[in-house]
């Protein structure tokens, strides 16, 4: 990991590689945070975060507004890229379907980010319903164990989970 300090610290970028998804409004939220994902978008273990012998291999997730549009970028240590190529391919094909890729993004801000500041004008319009599912979702992950949870339910289906909220309006 040294290595990839140095890189990043003499802004060799080389070392990192990176899906870049960008939608043509500006997103009331940001996020910002490294975890080491389990699951693909499909539900294909990338890694078992209880092991103690297998080393995490981390994403690294930003998503922000800038001048009229978002961006989501999500990247991982070209070292690991064999292990992320599949999920590369499915970012990338996500984003031919619009309804898919926002419930998606929906689901992996609230099940993986630990770090996000959300505008008041988004939870001001959310129901109480809305409400008490986007945090059930949030904590649940954190929550979660060994044996499993709704945490990793989502996870695991990243896609599929129905979403009943939406950071992206």
């Amino acid at each position: 990991m040294q290595l990839e300090i140095t890189a990043l610290d003499n802004k060799d970028y080389a070392v990192i590689e990176t899906v870049t998804i960008t939608l043509d409004y500006e997103i009331k939220f940001a996020t910002c945070y490294m975890c080491p994902i389990t699951y693909d978008l499909m539900g294909n273990r990338i890694n078992d975060i209880w092991s103690v012998d297998d080393p995490m291999k981390n994403i690294f997730v930003n998503m922000f507004p800038e001048n009229g549009k978002a961006y989501i970028l999500i990247s991982w240590l070209k070292s690991d890229s064999q292990d992320f190529q599949q999920l590369k391919e499915q970012f990338v094909k996500l984003q031919k379907n619009k309804e898919l890729l926002i419930n998606t993004l929906n689901n992996l801000v609230a099940c993986e980010s630990d770090n996000f500041a959300i505008s008041p004008e988004i939870v001001e319009g959310w129901d109480m319903d809305t409400k008490e599912f986007f945090l059930s979702e949030f904590v649940s992950f954190i929550l979660q164990s060994s044996t499993g949870s709704v945490g990793e339910i989502v996870e695991k289906n990243l896609i599929s989970f129905p979403c009943k909220f939406n950071l992206f309006k």
